[in-house]
């Protein structure tokens, strides 16, 4: 009864399936072999959840172990809270309990980190909330979760949309040269992330690459600059009569560690800040190279130009070096 409360059910759902308990052993099964291979995960899974599935299993004559055993791994989302909370107890917004301890419980952590949970203990909510608390934990701690989830099969390797990130076509094509390069030569290498674009074939187009504004705002704070040219001071825009758009740069310590661009062929433009933030050009870079004039490459020099010529102005050995040669 206690279970049907909490997971807000009836008895109608129990009576009406008229499944035996070795029935609905056999159709869990079936589930589990049809994810297979997978990572089964959930919150308090391996003390609670991960038991009472093994017990049940083996009353049931069947293989107890099919979340672990190979193909199959298995972890859980209060262990990974738990060491990134060590990491940085400043990742996750927890209660404090009577002992001065933080509530490592998913429906106190999902309130205190802003996510409803208001449906908290259901199954479903319960694995939503779940998912959404690792995200947390993901986008803040990105290292100390690609340590949780490592396999321990040093041959296993994975790439493209399985990683779960920019799942791109180019993304893949990086990965497979990471492994390839391993294999070729014996050597680790290890995959960068800040450098990898995308791009939306809306119409304007929409392209980013590295930091957005918010992004780099939030990790180097004032440091930053952030220069925007619009498609509407450029001769080829004008001409084609595509003035909608702009280039946006973010700029720290003259190299650029961002770019967003709004318009017309913006998959195109973002190549030479793919580029830039790869190989760690500087901003004086992009301003020494010559586009052929009219294009819409053009603007990615007019950015650079934008953030030096303040710079080149308000610089005192520039002054001063003026100055002296006036004298003559």
């Amino acid at each position: 009864a206690t279970a049907l409360c909490i997971n807000k059910s009836n008895v109608d759902l129990l009576t009406k399936g008229n499944l035996s308990h070795y029935q609905m052993l056999s159709q869990l099964e079936a589930i589990f072999k049809k994810w297979s291979p997978a990572i089964f995960m959930g919150w308090s899974n391996i003390g609670f959840d991960d038991e009472m599935i093994r017990k049940e299993f083996f009353k049931g004559i069947r293989y107890p172990y099919i979340t672990n055993a190979s193909p199959n791994k298995r972890h859980d989302g209060l262990n990974i809270a738990r060491g990134a909370f060590a990491v940085d107890n400043k990742i996750l917004n927890t209660e404090i309990n009577a002992k001065g301890n933080a509530v490592m419980k998913l429906e106190s952590l999902a309130r205190m980190n802003g996510f409803e949970s208001g449906g908290a203990h259901s199954a479903i909510f319960d694995a939503e909330l779940t998912l959404k608390v690792l995200g947390l934990i993901k986008k803040k701690q990105p290292d100390t979760w690609n340590n949780f989830l490592k396999t321990s099969n040093k041959r296993v390797f994975a790439i493209g949309d399985v990683t779960g990130e920019r799942q791109f076509t180019h993304t893949a094509e990086y990965h497979a040269g990471i492994i390839i390069r391993s294999a070729a030569f014996g050597l680790k290498f290890k995959q960068k992330k800040h450098h990898i674009p995308w791009t939306t074939y809306s119409d304007p187009e929409i392209s980013q690459v590295g930091l957005t504004e918010a992004e780099a705002y939030e990790k180097y704070g004032k440091k930053i600059s952030v220069v925007k040219v619009n498609y509407s001071d450029n001769d080829r825009a004008i001409t084609e009569l595509e003035t909608i758009g702009f280039v946006k740069v973010m700029v720290f310590k003259g190299r650029p560690i961002g770019a967003s661009i709004v318009g017309k062929n913006a998959g195109e433009i973002i190549q030479i800040w793919c580029l830039a933030i790869s190989s760690k050009l500087k901003m004086s870079a992009i301003s020494s190279m010559v586009s052929p004039y009219p294009t819409l490459g053009e603007l990615n020099k007019r950015v650079s130009n934008a953030y030096l010529a303040p710079k080149l102005i308000n610089s005192v050995i520039i002054k001063r070096f003026v100055r002296f040669i006036q004298k003559f």
